[in-house]
C-alpha cells in the first residue's frame, strides 16, 4: 500500500499548538478554542478548514455589506461609532477566526506538500506549504516550522 493512501480520508481537528521554539512556550491558537477538518482525496487533492468556535455571528444583509466594501475599496472608513464600522469590524474579527484553503498534495519521505490553489488567505495561491507528518493510532500529526514557531496540528480520523 502506497504511503498517500494512509491520509486518505476526513480528519477531525483534535488540537492545534503553536511553540516559540526559543522559549519553548506553547500557545494554543483562538484560546484553544478550534474546530477543523482536512480531507485527503485518493487522486491527490487536499481541504483544509480551521475555525475558532467563539466567533460571533455576522449580518447577512447583502446591501448592507457590500455598501461597506464599497466604502473599504474606496478607502472611506466608516465614522466612528455608526452601524457600518461595527459591521466592518465583526466581520474583520470574523475572518481572524478562520483558515481555509484546498489544492493538490503529494507525500515524500516523511512530508506531505500541500500545494495550495485557493485559500482565504490572500498571498497562499500559488504557494507550497510543506509539512512534516507522523501517524499515531488514529491521528495524523502535523508539523511546521517557520520563523521560530512550531506548529503542530493532531488530526483524528
Amino acid at each position: 500500500m502506497p504511503l498517500q493512501d494512509n491520509f486518505i480520508g476526513i480528519w477531525t481537528l483534535k488540537e492545534w499548538s503553536v511553540t516559540h521554539l526559543a522559549s519553548d512556550q506553547k500557545h494554543y491558537p483562538f484560546a484553544g478554542n478550534c474546530a477543523g477538518h482536512i480531507i485527503y482525496t485518493a487522486d491527490g487533492w487536499i481541504s483544509a478548514t480551521l475555525m475558532d468556535t467563539q466567533r460571533q455571528p455576522v449580518e447577512q444583509e447583502r446591501f448592507q455589506l457590500i455598501g461597506a466594501k464599497n466604502q473599504l475599496l474606496k478607502n472611506e472608513w466608516p465614522e466612528a461609532g455608526t452601524d457600518a464600522q461595527e459591521l466592518v469590524r465583526r466581520y474583520a474579527l470574523a475572518a481572524m477566526g478562520y483558515v481555509s484553503y484546498t489544492g493538490r498534495y503529494v507525500v515524500e519521505g516523511d512530508q506531505v506538500r500541500h500545494q495550495v490553489q485557493d485559500s482565504n488567505i490572500p498571498q497562499w495561491p500559488g504557494v507550497t506549504l510543506t509539512r512534516d507528518f507522523v501517524f499515531e493510532e488514529d491521528c495524523l500529526i502535523l508539523t511546521a516550522e517557520q520563523e521560530g514557531f512550531l506548529d503542530q496540528l493532531v488530526w483524528q480520523r
